[in-house]
């Protein structure tokens, strides 16, 4: 008998073992007793290598069994182990994602304030500046007023140029 099926259903079929009760060990026990009290010469080999090869079978899957319980007590730490790393390793990844989004909008928030401090002082310097140019256009003129009421001097024209920003200049007389 080579497969466990096989020497099942020969000792079924014999009448040495019960079909509804194939794994009871009981059952298993006594069916030797059966074969050597009932079987004829010609079958006790047969019968006692179908039993031999049950209780092969029934060894090994017990070994396997044993084999694979003390397989599992050793990969459960490990495998506990990697199932708290993945958890840690993705808390980590959520904090780093709202500390990323923090300091992201905290450099928007403080791009924006820039923004507006330099809008202002750009408007603040562009009023000073006209304010400035009015001034020296006033003073300009009041001095040509008094050149051309006193010494003579009207018939030369001043020309002042101040480099303002970005290219512009203030040029006097406009």
């Amino acid at each position: 008998m080579s497969t466990e099926k096989l020497a099942r259903e020969f000792l079924v079929g014999e009448g040495y073992m019960l079909a509804d009760i194939q794994d009871d060990k009981v059952s298993l026990a006594h069916v030797p007793l059966l074969i050597t009290h009932c079987t004829p010469a010609s079958m006790l080999h047969k019968g006692v290598q179908a039993v031999m090869t049950l209780l092969e079978h029934e060894v090994a899957s017990k070994s396997a069994e044993t084999l694979a319980a003390a397989v599992m007590r050793r990969v459960n730490p490990l495998t506990d182990l990697m199932e708290h790393s993945a958890e840690v390793v993705q808390y980590m990844a959520m904090d780093t994602r709202k500390a990323v989004m923090v300091m992201y909008s905290t450099w928007e928030e403080f791009r924006d304030k820039m923004q507006k401090v330099a809008d202002a002082t750009k408007e603040e310097l562009m009023r000073v500046v006209e304010e400035t140019r009015e001034e020296i256009h006033k003073a300009v003129r009041g001095a040509k007023d008094t050149l051309a009421d006193g010494d003579g001097w009207a018939d030369i024209d001043v020309v002042m140029t101040m480099p303002l920003s970005e290219g512009l200049h203030l040029t006097w007389p406009p």
